[in-house]
């Protein structure tokens, strides 16, 4: 078994699906690997695949753009939180999978959410509640953003959160406004830079 070609055929995406579903099932973990981080791999080998124990391999099989639901919810409750991290930047992840990992132990798991591209309004003003600055941070520098977290984040008592919300693009006016008077001087700097340039 030439696991080098193996491993190159997995990885084209021209590969055919029935061929990259005879390739999930090559004991090499390596070719596994490939094929659940091709693009192309039809659902039935991800299926295949998120049985697998290696979690290299799973965190592989949330990322797939192909990945279901049903994969994802299983996935969550992985003890391995690479793998849950990679769940929650899911676009294919449903908003009620989201919402829980929003009180997900691992901070990690909660800071990749802020990177999800599907986040809704709601999911923002979770993730605005979160213990962590470093969540609320995240997720106050995301350019989507909604006026009305940064509303309410512009009187977090953390400068650093409020200078975010200071020159965040969503931040209305009269907010913005507001901070050039805020008690630390980088608050005020920030957002009477902001003003000036924009």
């Amino acid at each position: 078994m030439d696991i080098v070609a193996l491993k190159k055929e997995a990885k084209n995406k021209k590969t055919l699906p029935t061929r990259l579903l005879e390739l999930a099932r090559t004991p090499d973990s390596t070719v596994q690997y490939a094929v659940a981080s091709n693009p192309n791999t039809p659902l039935i080998a991800l299926e295949y695949l998120s049985g697998h124990g290696k979690w290299t391999i799973l965190k592989a099989v949330a990322g797939n753009p192909n990945v279901s639901t049903t994969i994802l919810e299983k996935l969550a409750g992985c003890k391995q939180p690479t793998v849950v991290e990679a769940v929650a930047k899911s676009t294919n992840a449903p908003m009620t999978l989201l919402e829980t990992l929003t009180k997900h132990p691992e901070l990690n798991v909660r800071l990749a959410l802020t990177e999800n591209q599907s986040l809704t309004q709601h999911l923002y003003d979770l993730l605005s509640q979160d213990p962590d600055s470093q969540v609320v941070l995240y997720a106050a520098l995301r350019v989507d953003c909604p006026a009305f977290v940064l509303t309410k984040l512009a009187q977090n008592s953390d400068e650093i959160i409020r200078g975010a919300v200071a020159y965040a693009f969503n931040t209305p006016l009269e907010v913005r406004l507001a901070l050039t008077k805020d008690p630390v001087k980088r608050v005020r700097s920030q957002a009477v830079n902001f003003i000036k340039t924009h």
